[in-house]
């Protein structure tokens, strides 16, 4: 398999588990509503950042492990599990065995 379909393959698992959840969940209408659209937002500019920043299987492998350790993931990470969405910690370990899967 070409780094191309492995880049590819690691970007929907991304999309799959995280990005696409909270992008693709309505808008709310309660007290938390512009946390939410923060936290909408902020995995947004992620979502866009992973296939237009990194060429590579390798730099989303990187970024993803950078991103698990960088203030800005973490508090970002503290979002999503407020409203109950996937985080980059919960797939952590899937997203290293489809890596080593893919022999990035």
């Amino acid at each position: 398999m070409n780094d191309s379909e492995k880049r590819r393959r690691l970007l929907k698992f991304l999309d799959e588990r995280v990005f696409r959840p909270i992008l693709d969940s309505p808008p709310r209408d309660t007290p938390d509503a512009a946390f939410f659209r923060e936290a909408q937002n902020k995995v947004r500019r992620t979502w866009i950042r992973y296939p237009e920043k990194y060429p590579t299987a390798s730099a989303i492998k990187h970024a993803f492990l950078s991103d698990l350790q960088s203030p800005v993931g973490q508090h970002l990470a503290e979002m999503l599990q407020w409203f109950n969405f996937s985080r980059f910690e919960d797939i952590r370990d899937e997203f290293l065995h489809l890596c080593d899967e893919l022999e990035v």
